[in-house]
């Protein structure tokens, strides 16, 4: 059977905006997107809820709208992602395809439809950095909150195999070892699946247990990530 023809069209430049807090509104979002003349229907949003995937709409954005020669635009970078990782992964991703990214504010911008692509490697080089950094923390920390767990008497009994999976797929992702998609897929159970919210929660989860003798702020994210 031929395969169906794509239809040919124009580049699109999209926009998306997230919130990832009920007290949070898309307002400075949409206007400065609405700025470029991105009109509504070419606008994807996402909003927390509690359930199910924080990024519905921008993985329906970019698995199945944008087209080589789009362009994805953000009013900032870290609402294309909850970490330097999951933005990473993204660009790499875009890249790949052909589609730009651009980002309107923040500490790091990034254009990669005009800028050097000298610059926007530096960029991603320095994003791929703090993300290492970001595991490195994690790994020092979480090591020494297990020590401490340990020494006061804290068992780490039976988990569930979701359980065991989560714990598998985090502490491999701390290890540098892998995305967090690719550590998804890997220690998906037979029979069942593992999405990325409950990965987030189980991680922040499972290093608060580690560090509940501890203190001290917790800082094992360089990016604040919302």
């Amino acid at each position: 059977m031929a395969k169906k023809k794509v239809e040919e069209r124009e580049p699109i430049t999209w926009g998306y905006a997230r919130k990832s807090a009920h007290h949070q509104d898309f307002k400075i979002q949409l206007e400065e997107l609405k700025k470029l003349g991105i009109p509504d229907n070419h606008i994807y949003k996402d909003q927390s809820s509690g359930k199910g995937t924080e990024r519905e709409q921008l993985d329906i954005l970019t698995k199945k709208i944008v087209r080589p020669g789009d362009a994805i635009v953000a009013y900032k970078l870290d609402r294309l992602g909850r970490s330097t990782v999951q933005v990473l992964t993204l660009f790499n991703e875009m890249h790949e395809m052909g589609v730009h990214i651009k980002t309107l504010s923040g500490a790091m911008k990034i254009d990669t439809t005009s800028q050097d692509p000298a610059l926007t490697n530096l960029q991603v080089t320095m994003m791929a950095l703090f993300a290492e950094m970001e595991r490195q923390f994690i790994l020092e920390r979480t090591n020494a909150g297990r020590v401490r767990a340990m020494k006061s008497g804290t068992k780490f009994g039976p988990k569930s195999k979701h359980d065991q999976a989560y714990e598998g797929a985090i502490e491999d992702f701390i290890n540098g070892k892998g995305t967090i998609l690719e550590l998804l897929e890997k220690w998906k159970p037979d029979g069942g699946s593992l999405s990325e919210q409950t990965f987030y929660r189980k991680k922040r989860a499972y290093i608060a247990k580690l560090q509940a003798k501890d203190k001290k702020p917790t800082d094992y994210e360089v990016f604040p990530f919302q």
